[in-house]
């Protein structure tokens, strides 16, 4: 078997191309730049492709069985998986995996584009599955940790709305699975972690975690995206794709999901908040 792993650079693909690395498994890890991909094994194939690209996408296809479908999260989300997948349906029509989310977004932008996306797979006939994480540890809570150790609280938009984290490890290791075993066509696997909480008691989880009080400071929507925008220098447009659309789902209840999937999959709990604090303490505590 073999699997085409698209953006194979990124915190998903990444994740899951190590958690495939010397596996029985032959893995294709997609890569603009192959100088900065750093995982070797022997099942792995490093192509140097671009998504924008369709002779590079179709080249990318030859040959494989399985796709894991994600791209970066921009403008150009349904653009990118759209294209993968017409070109899949002409070829070999391997099974796509899509990376798709557990967090209920209406129909903001986001959501819109990954729905387009679905649509496409489906329209072309093509098997399928859906890998849904909700909120993700790394990038929900790990990208606050240069403003913890400057500034010694936690900043956010959210209130108290509870989310169900779920660490990058346990999504990877899901779809892992999920890529290189059968009987998953059609199903959406929502990934979360054990238990839904809101950024006061992540706040405090990694208090206990560091050994020193951590305080979550809740600001007004346009406050803290003024002051996301100027550390990050993200434009308006990044800021709500990428960050504010989705604090804006965890004020609004529709991140309180909790399922059991990765328990009935990989027969073991979810990590908790509590557990990843203690993983990545070093990070919230300047060392």
């Amino acid at each position: 078997m073999k699997i085409l792993i698209t953006t194979a650079n990124g915190m998903f693909g990444g994740a899951i191309t190590r958690a495939l690395a010397n596996s029985d498994v032959q893995v294709r890890a997609m890569v603009r730049k192959p100088e900065k991909f750093t995982i070797e094994a022997p099942n792995i194939e490093v192509f140097q492709g671009d998504l924008d690209d369709r002779e590079s996408v179709v080249k990318a296809l030859d040959g494989v069985d399985r796709v894991f479908l994600c791209t970066p999260m921009d403008d150009k989300i349904a653009q990118r998986e759209c294209l993968v997948s017409e070109e899949a349906a002409k070829g070999g029509r391997p099974h796509i995996v899509k990376l798709y989310g557990a967090v209920e977004h209406d129909d903001d932008p986001l959501i819109t584009q990954h729905n387009a996306s679905i649509e496409t797979i489906k329209a072309l006939g093509l098997s399928w599955s859906l890998v849904s994480p909700n909120s993700v540890m790394e990038t929900s809570i790990l990208s606050h940790a240069p403003f913890v150790v400057e500034a010694g609280a936690l900043f956010g938009m959210s209130g108290r709305g509870k989310v169900g984290f779920v660490a990058l490890q346990d999504v990877a290791a899901v779809a892992a699975h999920v890529l290189s075993t059968d009987g998953h066509d059609g199903q959406n696997y929502e990934v979360t972690g054990p238990a839904a909480v809101d950024m006061y008691e992540v706040a405090e989880a990694l208090s206990k975690a560091v050994g020193r009080e951590i305080p979550y400071q809740d600001m007004p929507e346009e406050e803290f995206a003024a002051m996301v925008g100027q550390a990050t220098g993200m434009s308006p447009e990044q800021l709500e794709c990428s960050i504010i659309c989705h604090l804006r789902c965890w004020r609004e209840g529709k991140a309180e999901k909790v399922t059991d999937t990765y328990e009935k999959l990989m027969g073991k709990p979810p990590t908790s908040v509590e557990a990843w604090a203690k993983q990545h303490a070093r990070a919230f505590s300047g060392d």
